[in-house]
């Protein structure tokens, strides 16, 4: 009636994620809506199509405006991001890696200004003509 099981153990082996790559996002265009998924392919990574947060919260870019990118990822079991975790987006360095306290990853990368608005015509001013006042 007292019966003891044995069960055999499983070691599990995390594995480091040390760098990532983020791609896919359309740089930023005035008058263009803002891209809203990009990619990573990353080896560990499970969220290999995550959202994207701009700042500022724009849905379509302005004009002469620098807009920063904000993508978290979420690694795959057996795998885990440390402090020291690097990413790239677009080939580039990120601006910011962070490890969050529940262990996903935030990569935020800024992205140049985008041009001013076009000037596309000029409205001559109407000169007055001169009273004896002006005299």
């Amino acid at each position: 009636e007292n019966l003891t099981y044995a069960v055999n153990a499983t070691e599990t082996t995390i594995k480091i994620i040390h760098s990532v790559a983020i791609t896919d996002i359309e740089t930023p265009v005035s008058n263009t809506a803002l891209d809203t998924e990009a990619s990573c392919a990353t080896t560990g990574v499970s969220s290999t199509t995550p959202q994207i947060t701009w700042t500022p919260n724009d849905t379509t870019a302005g004009y002469n405006t620098s807009y920063t990118a904000s993508i978290t990822l979420t690694a795959d079991t057996d795998y885990e991001f440390t402090d020291s975790t690097t990413a790239t987006v677009l080939g580039n360095s990120a601006t910011s890696v962070t490890k969050n306290a529940d262990g996903t990853l935030t990569v935020t990368y800024a992205f140049p200004a985008t041009p001013k608005d076009k000037l596309t015509s000029i409205t001559a001013p109407q000169c007055r003509k001169s009273t004896s006042i002006d005299k």
